[in-house]
Formats: C-alpha cells, sequence, structure tokens
C-alpha cells in the first residue's frame, strides 16, 4: 500500500439495524449481504481512486459510545424507522464530541428502496444522501462528499482503478539466453529500405 497516501479515520455510526455492517461489507466485496452481528471497531481499509491520486478510509461502525478520534463520520439511519430517524441528531453530536474536524460527517438514509418512509422533514433535505445498500443506490456518494470536505477540493472526483500490470510469467536462464540472442540479432539485421 502507498505510504504516502491520505488515510482518514472513519466512524460508521448508527442505530443497530440501519444497515452499517451491510454497508461496509458492499464496499469490501460489492455483494450485499444482511448484515448480522458486527465486532466493534473492527476496522477496514477502503480505498478509492482520485483524480489527486489514491486515498484510505479506515472505517469501522459502532453503534454505541463513540471511542477514539474520528477524523469524519458517516451517519447511517433506516428511512423505514421513526426512532432511527429520531436518533440522527445524538449521532452527530456523539461525532462533535469525538472529533477534532466538526464539519465531516454526512448523514446517510439507508433502505430507500422500501416503500414506508420517515425523516422526509426540513431538516433531513440538505447535507444527507439517500441510499440502498441492497440496491447498491449512491454507495459512493457519501466517501466522495467525505474526500472532498477533508481534502478542500470541491472538484475531487473518484476514477476508475487502474488496471494492474499484467502478470509476468518467470524466466528460467534457457528464456533468458534465447531473449538475449535475439536482441543482439536484431541490432545487427538491417531494416528493409536501409541498405
Amino acid at each position: 500500500m502507498n505510504r504516502n497516501m491520505p488515510r482518514f479515520n472513519c466512524a460508521i455510526l448508527g442505530d443497530r439495524g440501519t444497515g452499517k455492517t451491510s454497508f461496509i461489507n458492499r464496499h469490501l466485496s460489492g455483494e450485499f449481504s444482511d448484515g448480522g452481528a458486527a465486532a466493534e471497531r473492527e476496522s477496514h481499509e477502503l480505498v478509492f481512486h482520485t483524480n489527486r491520486g489514491p486515498m484510505c478510509f479506515v472505517v469501522w461502525e459502532t453503534h454505541g459510545e463513540l471511542k477514539g478520534k474520528p477524523e469524519c463520520a458517516i451517519v447511517l439511519f433506516d428511512v423505514t424507522s421513526k426512532t432511527s430517524c429520531k436518533n440522527v441528531v445524538e449521532w452527530k453530536t456523539a461525532f462533535a464530541k469525538a472529533s477534532r474536524f466538526q464539519g465531516a460527517v454526512i448523514v446517510c438514509g439507508n433502505k430507500v428502496d422500501l416503500q414506508h418512509r420517515y425523516g422526509q422533514g426540513p431538516e433531513f433535505r440538505n447535507g444527507r444522501y439517500d441510499i440502498s445498500v441492497k440496491k447498491d443506490y449512491n454507495l459512493g456518494k457519501p466517501f466522495l462528499w467525505l474526500a472532498r470536505s477533508l481534502v478542500g477540493d470541491p472538484q475531487l472526483r473518484f476514477v476508475p482503478q487502474p488496471a494492474p500490470p499484467p502478470p509476468q510469467p518467470p524466466l528460467d536462464d534457457a528464456a533468458k539466453r534465447e531473449m538475449d540472442f535475439n536482441l543482439i540479432v536484431a541490432e545487427i539485421v538491417p531494416l528493409p529500405g536501409s541498405v
């Protein structure tokens, strides 16, 4: 991993059942898992390639007391749960107390693919993303918003990951000698029209 790559500690906050584990797993594997119990403070590295180079978010989830010094946070709430919607303010307050960066928090309403929804009031219109972990809808946008906020570049964008170089087969001594011989022959053979 690139040692010069910017790294940011990112807490994934929210009530139980909001989709925090599924959100992280979707980013790690690309597949939807129906969550389950997650070990708090188990961290994962998510690397995003940007027009400024790669950036790493070290993510962990919590549904209890926020510990440590996160530099940014994603507050997830379940749009189908009135209690989860009401607790967004508490999670943002917990982040503000624990973080040294007051503005690097984004709110995400998960499960927008479901019918019955709360969290439609004016306090939820700005500074939030509607996402669906199950349908893979808008999952990169919270990290893009955080990346732009943390580096102070509103023009920052995600770019496709560069393809790794093709694997090179190991060369034995005979293959190396043959390549060296072919190179010598290529250097002494005249090109057509150069005689």
